[in-house]
Parts: structure tokens; sequence; C-alpha cells
């Protein structure tokens, strides 16, 4: 005979507008532009602003402002809310603007694990085969057999890659890259990495009763990983499925203004959208009917929410560059621009956020400087130590190297060894297969093929 126990203890769940924002957050500003559109057309009670006539507007937003939100649905199960991280016509329609491929940028990433060679030549294996969505399609065997290696040392790094930023490039399956968030973004969420590691194909179809069952927990727990997996990206290449970049389109632009850098979201070119006045004359005018009083108020919910996620995402982008410059304060105060070690656990403190919304926030958007324009992502990096005890951070490694070999007597050319006692001197605690790395992701050639 089964028990009844009661007991009581803590879930954390995701509401649809946590999974909302959690979606809008990742998006560079060409693709919100999409996004904006898209919601625009979908939803009637969402409409484009019209500046052109100012006092019709003003009138307007005061009828607004009486308007009171929390008279709308409360409760989620009313809520109709379709995740745009799931795979839709709009996302493969999609063209990013990306001065750097994904190729590059995980070979980056590899490099700057100091990667053996052996390891980059399965990497690059790995990357030239992978489609659209950052997805493995062929089997690793396959690539073990072309390079001689065994099939588990693919494997190994095959893993390693989907670790890195952005996490479950190179997945076999979307099993796998659901798996390599989840370890990323919510390492602690043991029982999410269960129901997906063992009960994936139950879970893929809704059976959560069964999952319930199997786990002996309730139902409400198994929703709890739904909505937290539906915030999760199931297209890890998103921000780079396009292979020729004509131009960038800066997510931030920022300017020293009285000393201070003044920071703001580059709106140009997202509409700027409204709550249709429509469909809250049509609340109030059919409130007696509970059918259209429903479908009204669930339009009302996406629009009102819709814009409150674009307005959290800026919120945040703008938090996020504000930490920044003042963390690299060497960089935007000083004409040498000099970076120091920073990681995204550095920034996440800093703003008191989650790791994995600061690399949301950071993964394909761009600031335009009065200098250039450059990827948030780029101001990270990991420290190289020096004689001092002082850390300095490997971008700079890098310049220095840059310049070495820039300067180098071009008829006698510096080998690795060689580079690698230059910055020994120079107080950089520095192995020499690292020095190679950097080399390679500088796509500076060996030094034979440098002598001229």
């Amino acid at each position: 005979m089964s028990k009844t126990i009661q007991k009581l203890e803590q879930t954390q769940r995701l509401n649809p507008k946590q999974i909302l924002e959690a979606s809008i957050m990742q998006l560079n500003i060409f693709n919100l532009e999409k996004r904006v559109l898209e919601e625009v057309e979908k939803n009637p009670a969402l409409e484009i602003e019209d500046n052109s006539n100012d006092e019709s507007n003003d009138s307007q937003e005061d009828e607004f402002d009486e308007f009171d939100f929390e008279e709308l649905v409360s409760n989620p199960d009313e809520y109709e809310y379709i995740n745009k991280n799931r795979r839709s016509d709009y996302s493969n329609q999609l063209t990013d603007v990306q001065s750097v491929s994904l190729y590059d940028d995980i070979l980056s990433q590899m490099n700057e694990l100091n990667a053996n060679e052996d390891e980059i030549k399965i990497a690059k294996q790995i990357l030239g085969n992978l489609d659209e969505d950052g997805f493995l399609p062929i089997e690793l065997v396959l690539i073990a057999d072309r390079l001689g290696f065994k099939e588990s040392y693919v494997e190994e790094v095959k893993n390693k890659i989907q670790n890195l930023d952005p996490p479950g490039i190179g997945s076999l399956s979307i099993e796998e890259c659901i798996i390599s968030q989840l370890k990323k973004y919510y390492p602690n969420d043991n029982l999410s990495l269960e129901i997906i590691e063992k009960y994936f194909d139950d879970f893929s179809k809704h059976k959560y009763n069964n999952i319930a069952k199997k786990l002996n927990c309730s139902k409400d727990v198994v929703y709890k990983t739904a909505q937290l997996i539906s915030a999760l990206n199931p297209s890890p290449a998103i921000n780079y499925n396009s292979s020729k970049a004509d131009h960038i389109l800066p997510d931030l632009i920022i300017e020293e203004i009285d000393g201070d850098w003044d920071v703001q979201i580059n709106e140009l070119n997202i509409p700027n959208i409204k709550i249709s006045q429509q469909y809250i004359h049509m609340l109030r005018k059919y409130n007696d009917n509970n059918d259209v009083k429903k479908f009204v108020k669930q339009k009302l919910n996406n629009a009102e929410w819709f814009i409150s996620a674009i307005n959290q995402r800026n919120n945040t982008i703008r938090k996020v560059m504000k930490s920044i410059i003042k963390k690299q304060s060497q960089y935007f105060d000083s004409d040498k621009r000099i970076l120091i070690p920073m990681i995204l656990k550095d920034l996440a403190q800093d703003i008191n956020m989650d790791i994995s919304t600061v690399s949301r926030v950071c993964n394909g958007k761009y600031v335009q400087m009065p200098w250039g324009i450059k990827e948030l992502k780029s101001f990270f990096s990991e420290g190289i130590k020096m004689n001092s005890g002082k850390n300095i951070s490997s971008l700079v490694v890098k310049d220095i190297l840059k310049d070495m070999i820039n300067n180098e007597n071009k008829s006698s050319p510096y080998n690795d060894e060689k580079l690698t006692n230059q910055l020994n001197k120079l107080g950089y605690i520095i192995a020499r297969r690292t020095v190679t790395k950097y080399r390679e992701s500088l796509k500076i050639p060996i030094s034979r093929l440098r002598k001229i």
C-alpha cells in the first residue's frame, strides 16, 4: 500500500516572463529587429508607434497609464506563450553579422586553453563538419579513422568544444546540446540533468507523469525542468549563421562626456512598439464575455511582457557594459588600451547577476567606441603570470608577440623557442607550447615561411 508523505521543499521555477526575457537577452541588435517585426505581425495587441501624431499619442498615453496591468493574466496556465528559442521560421531566415566566424572563435578558445596539436587537428575536423545550427552530423569514428586517433580521444575533444562558449557546439543531438548547457549554466541542478540523461524520450514527448512516477516526485518538479530547458538555446550557432559579413551593427554606443563614459543602446533600427489602445478598449467592452476576455488578456499579456523583455535586455546590456568599463579602466581611460585579465565570473559578481546571463549578454554583441568597434567577449581573457607576481591579460601577450614578429629580421626570423625566450626575458612566465598556440591563433606562419 502506497504511503502519503508530506514534505516542505523549495524549487526554482521559471515563469513565462522569465523564459521570454532569457530568449530576448541572447539576441543581438540585428536579430532583435527581426524578432520585433515578427512579434508585431503575430500579436495584434502590439503596434509600431507612429511619432507623427504627438497630440493623439499623448492622450493615448494618459489613458494607457490609467490601465492596471495587474488585472491581466496572473496564472501562467492561461498565458499563451510560444518559446522563440525553439527552431522557428524566423530563426532560419535570420542573417547575423559577425566579424569572427564560429570556426575561428572556437579555435581561439581552444588555444586559450593550451590545447595541444592533436586536439587542434581534431577540433578543426569537428568544426569543419558542423551544420548551420552548430551540430555535428557525422559519426566520431569517421573523424577518428581519418586522423588516425582513437574514437574515445576524439570524443574527449568534442566534449571540450561543447563546454566552450556558446555551450553545446559540436553536439551529436539536441539531447547532448541541452546537457552541455545544463552543466554550464546550472551545474547544481542534478535533478534536471538526471531527467534529460535518463528520460529524454519521455521528456521530448511531454510525458511528465511518466517521469514523475519513475522519479517518485511530483509533476510540478518535472514541469520546473521543462521551464528551465525552454530558456536554453537549441541552436547554439544562431549568432554565427552568416559566413560573409559586410558590416557590423553595434548594440551599444559609448562616448566620453566630461570625463565619464556615457553608454547608450543603439536603437536606431529597432521599431518603437506600444500596446494597442484598441485592445485595451476591447477588454473593457467585452468584460462580460469570458471567451473574448481571455483571448484579449492573453494578447495584452504577450504584448506587455514582450516590451518589458526588451527593456530588461537593454538595461542588462547597459549594466554589463558599465561594469566592463569599470573593470577595464586601464583600457578605456588610457591611451595605451591595456586589458587586464577578466572572466565572466568577475563581471557576474560585480553586477550581482548569474554567469549565464552575462554570457548571453556578451555573446555576439558589439560596442562602438570612439576608436572602433569591439565585441563584448573580447574584453574577457585569462591571465599570464609575470615574474613580479602580477597577472597580465593573454591578449596583451598576444599583442607583444605580434609586435616582436613584425619587427624581427625577416632574413632570420624568430622561431617559437626564441620568441619564448624573448618573452621570458621581459618577465612573462610562458611556455613555448603556449607561444605556439598564440602565434597560430594570430594566424602567423612558422619562422621558415616568414623568411625572406
